[in-house]
C-alpha cells in the first residue's frame, strides 16, 4: 500500500512539473481552496462538537498546509500577492483586507484560547480520576472536577461526576462523625452537598437533554429520598420516563420505574396498621403500585426476555402480592434460564423456608452453596432450616463456617453463643426470628445503623430544595 502511494505521489509530481505556469498556478489555487475549506470545516466542528485529539491534529495539519500552499507558485504570482496585500486600488478595498485580516487573527486566537481551556479542563478531570479515594481523597477529587467544570462548563459528563462526588462527601461526613454527633455547621455542610448534587445534575440535563444518562442520574438521586419524601418518587418516575422516550429499547429503564413503584408499595405497607395476627395488608393504592411495577417489568422482559434483574424482581412483586404459587413458578422459570445462579437458588430456598417447606428449601439452598461455597446468605438460611428441623448441632456448624468468612461480625458471635447455650439461634437478635423473616432480611449485616438517621437529616433540607426547584419551574 505504501509503495502504491509513493508511485502515485511521483506521478502527480511529474504531471505538475511538466505543466505550464498557468496550469501550476491553477492547481495551486485549487489545492489552496480545498485545504482552506477543509480547515474552515474543522474550525466549525471545534465549536459544535466535543473535540478530541484527532480533530485537533487535523485542524493544525490543515492550517499548516494552508500556510504552505499560500507560498506556492512562481515569483510573479507571489509578487502579485504581495502587491495585493500591501496596496489596493482604493481605501474601501484596503479597509476590507485589513478588517478580514483582523478577523482571521481574532478567530485564530479565540480558537486557541477555547481549546486551551478545554484541554486544561480535561487535564484536571484526568487528575481527579487518578486520586486515591481510600486516602480520603474525595475532597481533592471534588476540587479537580470543580476546576474542570469552571474551565469547560458545557460538558455534561463533568456535572454528572461532580454530583457523584458531592453525594460521596455528604455520606463520608455522616460515616465519619455519626449522624447524632454532627454539629449544626456540619449538618448544613451535608445538606449543601445534597443540594449541590441536585443542581449539578439539573445543569447536566439542561446542557444535554438528549442524553438519557443525564435523566437517569437525576432520577437516581430523587430515588434515594423516596423513603423520607414520597414526592421524590414522582420526580424519579418523571425522569426515568423521559429516559425511556430517548432510549425505549433499554430494559434497565423499565426495571428502574418498577423499583420506584415497589418502594412506594413497601412504604404503603408500613403505613398500614397491623391486623390481629400481626400482619400488615396492602391498601388499594399499594396494590396499584405493585400492578404498575409488574407492568413495567413485563415491558422490560418483552425487550429482553432473559434479563436477570427484571426476572428476579418479578418474583419479588408476586411475593408482595401474596401470590406465592406464582412466585415459585416464576423462580423455577428463572432457574431454567440461569441454572448456574447461586442467588436465584437461594431466593427460591428462602421462599420455601417461609412456607415451612424445609425439604424443598434444603434442596435449593444446598444447590446454591454447591455453586458458591462462600455464599454466606445461603448458608445462614440453611442453618436456620436445620435448626427448625431440630438439628441444632448442624445449625451451629453452618454458623461457624459463616464466621470463618466474616470473623468480625458481632451478630454471628451472638447467634453462636445462643446455640452453644441451648437457646434459639435468633434469640435476642433483631427482635425475634419472625420479624427477621417477615422483612425478608435474611442476611449477615455488614452495614452500620446510620442509614435511618441519614434519612432524617436529609428530610430537613432536601425537601426545601426540591420545592424551590418546582416553584422555579
Amino acid at each position: 500500500m505504501i509503495s502504491g502511494l509513493v508511485i502515485l505521489f511521483k506521478e502527480i509530481t511529474g504531471i505538475i512539473l511538466s505543466s505550464s505556469k498557468d496550469q501550476k498556478n491553477n492547481f495551486y489555487n485549487f489545492l489552496g481552496i480545498s485545504i482552506g475549506v477543509g480547515w474552515l470545516f474543522l474550525t466549525i466542528m471545534l465549536f459544535i462538537y466535543f473535540t478530541n485529539i484527532t480533530i485537533l491534529m487535523l485542524w493544525w495539519l490543515f492550517l499548516a498546509l494552508l500556510l504552505v500552499t499560500s507560498f506556492l507558485g512562481n515569483g510573479e504570482g507571489r509578487a502579485k500577492s504581495d502587491e495585493i496585500a500591501t496596496t489596493s486600488s482604493g481605501p474601501k478595498t484596503s479597509f476590507s483586507l485589513s478588517f478580514g485580516f483582523v478577523l482571521v487573527i481574532i478567530g485564530f486566537v479565540a480558537v486557541i484560547y477555547l481549546q486551551g481551556q478545554k484541554y486544561i479542563a480535561a487535564v484536571y478531570f484526568k487528575q481527579a480520576l487518578m486520586v486515591n479515594v481510600e486516602d480520603r481523597g474525595t475532597q481533592k477529587i471534588a476540587e479537580k472536577i470543580s476546576k474542570a467544570v469552571s474551565l469547560d462548563p458545557n460538558r455534561d459528563s463533568y456535572f454528572r461526576d461532580l454530583a457523584i462526588v458531592h453525594l460521596a462527601l455528604a455520606k463520608e461526613k455522616i460515616v465519619e462523625k455519626g449522624l447524632q454527633n454532627l454539629t449544626p455547621e456540619e449538618s448544613n455542610h451535608v445538606s449543601a452537598r445534597f443540594r449541590s448534587a441536585l443542581q449539578s445534575l439539573n445543569q447536566a440535563k439542561i446542557l444535554n437533554p438528549g442524553d438519557s444518562l443525564n435523566l437517569v442520574s437525576l432520577a437516581n438521586l430523587y430515588e434515594e429520598f423516596i423513603v423520607i419524601q414520597k414526592d421524590s418518587a414522582d420526580k424519579a418516575t418523571e425522569n426515568y420516563q423521559g429516559a425511556i422516550e430517548l432510549d425505549p429499547k433499554n430494559p434497565e429503564l423499565y426495571q428502574a420505574v418498577a423499583n420506584v413503584q415497589i418502594t412506594l408499595a413497601d412504604l404503603d405497607l408500613l403505613e398500614q396498621a397491623p391486623s390481629q395476627g400481626g400482619k400488615r395488608q396492602l391498601s388499594k393504592k399499594g396494590q396499584e403500585y405493585l400492578a404498575l411495577a409488574e407492568e413495567y417489568l413485563k415491558k422490560a422482559l418483552a425487550i429482553k426476555s432473559d434479563h436477570l434483574g427484571a426476572n428476579a424482581l418479578l418474583v419479588s412483586v408476586y411475593e408482595r402480592q401474596s401470590d406465592i404459587k406464582k412466585a415459585i413458578n416464576k423462580s423455577k422459570e428463572n432457574l431454567e434460564i440461569y441454572p448456574s445462579s447461586a442467588e436465584l437458588h437461594m431466593d427460591l430456598g428462602r421462599i420455601y423456608y417461609q412456607q415451612k417447606n424445609y425439604e424443598e428449601a434444603t434442596i435449593y439452598l444446598e444447590k446454591a452453596l454447591g455453586l458458591n461455597s462462600q455464599y454466606s446468605n445461603a448458608r445462614y438460611l440453611l442453618a436456620l432450616v436445620l435448626e427448625d428441623q431440630g438439628d441444632s448441632a448442624g445449625a451451629l456448624r453452618e454458623f461457624k463456617k459463616i464466621q470463618e468468612i466474616n470473623p468480625d461480625n458481632d451478630l454471628l458471635e451472638k447467634i453462636i453463643d445462643n446455640l452453644e447455650k441451648g437457646r434459639k439461634a435468633l434469640f435476642g437478635v433483631n427482635g425475634n426470628e419472625a420479624e427477621v423473616l417477615e422483612a425478608n432480611e435474611i442476611v449477615v449485616p455488614e452495614v452500620g445503623a446510620e442509614e435511618a438517621g441519614e434519612k432524617d437529616l436529609v428530610d430537613e433540607n432536601f425537601g426545601d430544595e426540591q420545592n424551590s426547584e418546582e416553584s422555579s419551574d
